[in-house]
């Protein structure tokens, strides 16, 4: 039996996008609104899960994490990062970081982080076909946080 890569690709990403679609409410495809905002302004919200993945898969230790420290590596990693969209996601591929993300609405929602060095064959292939994207500003929202 043969089966084609792009199927499976396909398929794991939908389901990761299944997984983490309580970010997201309403279908939107993000394959054609990331074609449609190219270039203009990009506003992004950090979830809490974001940030839980981040303290769990940190690339090195860090001084001191706070949510300035957070904002600082997603505002890097969405602008110099390579972007992968289909219609339930966009990865954002960085050599240190990748963003799995989706739109929602006017935002779009960053909603796991993942190292890079640590991603699965099958989507390392999808780095290959991933372009850059200049943003004219990226503006990011981050959720509010109980101070202890």
């Amino acid at each position: 039996m043969i089966v084609d890569v792009n199927l499976i690709i396909n398929l794991t990403l939908y389901l990761i996008a299944l997984t983490l679609a309580e970010e997201c409410s309403d279908f939107i495809d993000n394959r054609a609104e990331l074609k449609r905002r190219m270039g203009s302004e990009l506003l992004v919200k950090l979830t809490k899960h974001f940030i839980e993945r981040f303290l769990q898969r940190k690339a090195r230790d860090y001084k001191k994490i706070d949510l300035n420290l957070l904002e600082n590596i997603a505002y890097n990693i969405l602008r110099d990062g390579e972007y992968y969209a289909t219609t339930n996601s966009i990865i954002v591929f960085h050599p240190t970081y990748t963003i799995i993300s989706c739109f929602d609405g006017e935002y779009l929602v960053l909603k796991t982080i993942i190292k890079t060095s640590e991603l699965e064959e099958k989507i390392r292939r999808l780095m290959r076909r991933a372009r850059r994207i200049k943003w004219r500003n990226i503006i990011i929202m981050s959720p509010p946080m109980k101070r202890k």
